[in-house]
Order: C-alpha cells, then structure tokens, then sequence
C-alpha cells in the first residue's frame, strides 16, 4: 500500500481518538453535572411542616366576673411558628388577649374562636360568664391612727377580706386636703398642722369603708 495512503490513515486514526478523548471529557465534567444541579436537594432546607389537627386545653369553661383563664393549643404537626389567632363572639361577655388569656367581663355565654393563619384550621371553646363574682366583705388596716409631721409621707396598708376577693381595688379619699392629701395607691403626705382622715373604700364593694385618723403636727 502507497506510504503516503498510510500515513494518512495514521493522522486519522490518531485525530478520532483525539477527539473521542476530548468527547468523554466533555461529558464527564459538563454533562454529567448538569441533571445533579436541576435534581439537586440541599438536605439542610428544612421541608414545610403544615398542622393538619388543632386541640385545645379546654372545649367548654365556666368563669365569674374578673375571672382568667389560660388557653392552650395543640397543633399536629406544628413546627413552632404557626401564628394563632383568637376571637370572642362576644366581648361584653368575655375577651381574650393575643396570647389566649380569657377573661370573664359580663353575665352570659360566648365563644372563643382559635383559627391558625393560612390554614382552615379552627377550633372553639364556649365561655359561660357567672356573676358569682367574690367581692369585698371588709377592710383592715395596719394603723387606724398615724402622727405625722408637715412634709412627711405615709404608706397606707390595708387588707382586703375575703383573700379571694376578685377586684381588690381601693378608693383612697382625704377628708380633708388643707392638712393632707393621699394617693390613688394610698400615699399619705401631710401639708399643714391639724387632724384629718383618709377615707377607704372597697371599689368592688363600696358599702365597705374604713378610716384612717391622721394627727399632723409642726417639725
């Protein structure tokens, strides 16, 4: 066979084993990385958790006036960031804060609607409102008779009986302000020489009063 013939089938031979070399290199590094990209799952991305099932700690509850109740809810599955929402049908009934605090403001019967944003999950308690409400039944104080001198101040201290009275508040009322003047905490300061009285009234109850004899002398 002519040598030249041959030495061209030499340089062909060679050039498509160049080129298949080149081929499996191509497809080794470019191709073949190309279908990891679009499959990839990057195994820290945590996938959705959505609540399928929601409980409460309570369906139905009974409360007096100024009584509170915690509600709390269950969701399954939850991932910790669901945001909750809470309702009162009727709020001259019983209200409920953001954080699910139920608390009895009037006689009768509500519901507390619990829904989870972006779901349509929903769950409801039923609120019955007595007014069974334990209201003051007397008053003592620490001192019934206080000396003091002008510019000095005085705490009054007074306990509300029974313990389990709901609305403790007091009324604070000075019988005269020439000689002093109280606070709506009960602070006495006393302003001038003479005697005078604070007057205390139990707000959940103002039948009940008590009152403090203040003598107010010169420094």
């Amino acid at each position: 066979m002519n040598r030249k013939i041959m030495d061209g089938l030499s340089y062909g031979f060679y050039f498509i084993i160049i080129c298949l070399i080149f081929l499996v290199v191509y497809l080794f590094f470019f191709k073949s990385d190309k279908p990891k990209k679009d499959n990839k799952v990057d195994a820290d991305t945590p996938s959705e958790v959505i609540s399928e099932n929601i409980k409460l700690n309570k369906a139905e509850l009974s409360l007096d006036i100024g009584e509170k109740f915690s509600l709390k809810v269950t969701l399954i599955p939850s991932n910790g960031k669901e945001i909750i929402k809470y309702t009162s049908s009727d709020e001259s009934v019983a209200i409920v804060s953001e954080n699910g605090e139920i608390k009895g403001v009037g006689s009768g019967s509500t519901v507390i609607v619990v829904t989870v944003q972006g779901t349509d999950l929903k769950a409801e308690c039923k609120v019955d409102v007595s007014n069974n409400t334990i209201i003051a039944q007397d008053l003592f104080v620490q001192n019934e008779r206080v000396n003091l001198k002008v510019g000095e101040t005085y705490q009054i201290n007074v306990t509300v009986v029974p313990s389990d009275t709901v609305d403790k508040s007091l009324i604070y009322k000075s019988l005269n302000e020439k000689f002093l003047t109280v606070s709506e905490d009960g602070l006495v300061t006393a302003l001038s020489k003479g005697r005078t009285m604070v007057e205390i009234q139990a707000k959940s109850n103002p039948d009940i009063k008590i009152k403090v004899d203040f003598n107010i002398s010169e420094n």
